[in-house]
């Protein structure tokens, strides 16, 4: 069990080194924002040396009340969709570009491109139904002035909460950068 996280890890890690180095060199400033993975994205990349040329932050939006009322997520997809549905995960990446655009309006960053990862799922073991069972995750991609996209990602049935959230993480960083290189296409799930 420890050597598959131990892997699991290093290709999470080799993942966001190339995600740093490209969304730094295309001039992108990159944020996140985590329900399910807790943050393990936004640490994963700052654990790049180098990542503050790209990275600009995270938020972990846990608790529907700071979906909605920090990120804007209406109260009605919420409680019509669920948290985890593909229609949270463009709200949350969407409320992560309005952030970011309202604090990138100083000089400095006139010139950068912004692009937020979202989040939202359930890593288990417990929480999960047969509509939406444990594995299961949406995520969302904003990029400022760019169609959000999302993506359904299922993690293996045999995983258990630490790979589930590991599984999300890599996937959401190969859509990163699928999406940084325009190799996206404009809606899915």
């Amino acid at each position: 069990m420890f050597s598959r996280r131990k892997t699991d890890l290093f290709r999470i890690e080799k993942t966001a080194q190339q995600f740093i180095k490209e969304s730094a060199r295309l001039n992108y400033l990159v944020f996140t924002i985590e329900s399910c993975t807790g943050g393990l994205i936004a640490s994963t990349l700052t654990d790049v040396p180098g990542s503050s040329n790209a990275f600009w932050g995270g938020m972990i939006a846990y608790h529907n009340n700071i979906k909605h009322t920090v990120l804007g997520v209406p109260p009605e997809t919420l409680s019509s969709s669920g948290a985890v549905s593909p229609q949270v995960a463009q709200a949350l990446a969407d409320g992560g570009i309005k952030l970011m655009a309202n604090a990138a309006q100083y000089d400095e960053y006139k010139n950068k491109r912004l692009i937020c990862i979202s989040t939202t799922g359930i890593a288990g073991p417990s929480g999960g139904s047969a509509e939406k069972p444990v594995g299961l995750c949406f995520v969302g991609l904003a990029i400022k002035d760019k169609p959000t996209t999302t993506k359904r990602i299922c993690a293996p049935a045999t995983f258990d909460r630490l790979q589930n959230k590991s599984f999300f993480a890599k996937s959401a960083l190969d859509m990163a950068i699928e999406g940084i290189f325009g190799r996206l296409p404009v809606k899915s799930s």
